[in-house]
């Protein structure tokens, strides 16, 4: 969804900016996954929690409603789904440049809107 942007294009380089500052933190793993990637099986926002007892939740959210997934039967084919696209996303130090160059192109074309 990056390159869909919000109405506001004060808000889109807030956006972006705020993804570049904080994707190089430590605690933080901001993979892109390219569109022409094709679909995927995570439809929704998705959620994985790992307890340090080494059990996993999981937690779903749409536009209407969210849901938390328990059982581990339940969870299992979600962290499946998660591993798959994480796999096709670009790497942290790639999606920082798509990421850059998002950004880059953003405000050229507000650059010449402006003018």
């Amino acid at each position: 969804m990056l390159r869909r942007k919000a109405r506001d294009p004060r808000t889109w380089t807030a956006q972006l900016e705020h993804l570049i500052e904080v994707a190089p933190q430590p605690d933080v793993s901001l993979h892109v996954v390219p569109f022409g990637t094709g679909p995927h099986h995570i439809r929704s926002c998705l959620e994985l929690i790992f307890f340090q007892d080494g059990h996993t939740v999981a937690y779903t959210q749409s536009s209407w409603s969210g849901h938390l997934v328990e059982e581990p039967e339940d969870v299992e084919p979600l962290c499946l789904a998660y591993d798959l696209l994480r796999d096709t996303a670009l790497t942290p130090t790639a999606s920082l440049t798509f990421l850059r160059a998002a950004l880059e192109e953003h405000t050229a074309k507000e650059r010449v809107t402006a003018t």
